[in-house]
């Protein structure tokens, strides 16, 4: 992922005030305007097989592919079937079924074959370019997410997995059949549900995986996004499998592109490695307005999607840090300065409050991080917690705080903390870049 990235950020751009969707946030299709009604959708994926039936397989490989056009609130018209087919090892009767299993798929979408192209190929390869189309004021993009956003997603995850065991012989193929119902669904309803309740932004989860698209998401819209892992669908056995080491190569390959985009707090690390695994026709990454998140988890379901769940949330784009070790000179030389830190407070309640972090208490978990720069040395991180776990912490009003001093008193250490009034409760202020200072702390 990391080398291709490069390879087209280093590419030519084009200049065309009617291209309104091209490469430079790595959206899932191109966009390109006719006139003030009408843009072409387009886009091309294909991929060796997944399954062993060939029918299936066609059918996988053209949802996938018609996918990309849903993603950014279009309607596919046409495709053209694009073939790799090792035509002296296997029967022709093999390519006739993946064609046709491509072909209902494309039916289904209410679009038309145009036609194709096939190469001799040493394995099976098969996908489509499509065509679609779209009103200009109506492209949904994987840009455009807010802060305050719900984060929602309409198919579990899980393919990667389930498809690498069955291909491993470690699962049946009735145990099989969840995830081809998953990835031979289309995303029509996800994009109807998606545009009658007008998201931020939209995106959906292939080879990157969940935490992937999730960070295309965020970059691109200038956001942070926060996924609760505990919240995301999965297909039945997928951890168990994942731990059985039935993970894909892009599981790893994922995160270690990432590198320190993105952090984990309290999250089983295979779990993670699941989030982060390729899928194939994966469900759509959908940004929208809170007031708006019930609409949409109603008109998912009422489309009849494979999943419509409440996932994260978009907070105000930071800075994280990873920890900093514990200075030889103590604690004092890190609370100097100040940070901004969003939080909501209700009117007249901005005054911060202090108490003494008492020998062996506990830090509550750490939620979200804000960066918080000293007036000279490096940057710290500040964690909020807003003692809700339903709700992003930076909702709201942006408060003004001044870090209070953390100091060892004695053999007890105890340590004193700037605590701020938010929705009538305590948000706890620490610093991260020294929370192994403060574990220390608590360890008295």
């Amino acid at each position: 992922m990391g080398a291709l990235a490069q390879v087209v950020r280093d590419l030519p751009r084009p200049t065309s005030p009617s291209l309104l969707v091209g490469t430079d946030h790595f959206d899932d299709a191109g966009v390109y305007k006719l006139d003030e009604s009408t843009a072409i959708v387009t886009t091309v994926d294909f991929f060796p097989p997944l399954v062993d039936d060939p029918y299936i397989f066609g059918q996988i490989a053209a949802a996938n592919s018609l996918s990309d056009v849903y993603a950014m609130g279009g309607r596919p018209i046409s495709v053209l079937n694009i073939v790799g087919f090792p035509d002296e090892d296997l029967p022709v009767s093999v390519l006739s079924d993946i064609l046709r299993g491509g072909a209902e798929r494309v039916e289904a979408a209410g679009a038309v074959v145009a036609g194709g192209h096939t190469v001799r190929d040493s394995e099976v390869k098969f996908g489509l370019a499509v065509t679609g189309v779209v009103h200009p004021d109506r492209i949904l993009k994987n840009g455009g997410a807010q802060v305050g956003d719900v984060i929602v997603l309409s198919k579990p995850i899980g393919s990667g997995i389930l498809t690498s065991a069955a291909k491993a012989e470690k699962i049946t193929e009735a145990e099989l059949a969840q995830a081809i119902d998953v990835m031979t669904d289309l995303n029509e309803g996800a994009c109807k549900a998606a545009l009658a309740v007008g998201v931020h932004s939209a995106t959906d989860v292939t080879g990157f995986g969940l935490i992937g698209h999730a960070s295309e998401m965020a970059d691109a819209s200038g956001v942070t996004i926060e996924l609760r892992a505990s919240d995301v669908p999965l297909l039945e056995n997928t951890l168990a499998l994942a731990r059985k080491k039935m993970l894909t190569r892009a599981a790893g390959t994922n995160l270690e592109y990432l590198g320190d985009r993105f952090t984990v707090h309290n999250v089983d690390e295979m779990l993670v490695k699941v989030l982060a695994d390729a899928q194939t026709s994966g469900g759509l990454l959908l940004s929208v307005a809170e007031d708006r998140a019930d609409r949409l988890v109603a008109a998912l379901k009422e489309q009849k999607t494979r999943a419509a769940a409440i996932v994260g949330y978009a907070l105000e784009q930071v800075r994280l840090l990873p920890p900093a070790p514990l200075p030889a000179g103590g604690l004092e030389d890190l609370v100097h300065g100040e940070v901004e830190l969003p939080v909501q407070h209700p009117p007249g309640e901005h005054d911060p409050v202090h108490r003494d972090l008492a020998p062996g208490e506990q830090l509550p978990d750490l939620v979200a991080h804000f960066e918080c720069r000293r007036p000279h040395g490096p940057s710290l991180a500040v964690p909020q917690d807003l003692n809700d776990p339903r709700r992003p912490p930076d909702r709201g009003a942006r408060g003004r705080v001044r870090l209070a001093h953390v100091y060892p008193t004695g053999v007890d250490r105890q340590a004193q903390l700037t605590l701020v009034r938010a929705r009538g409760q305590f948000a706890q202020v620490g610093l991260r870049g020294v929370h192994e200072a403060v574990g220390h702390l608590a360890q008295g």
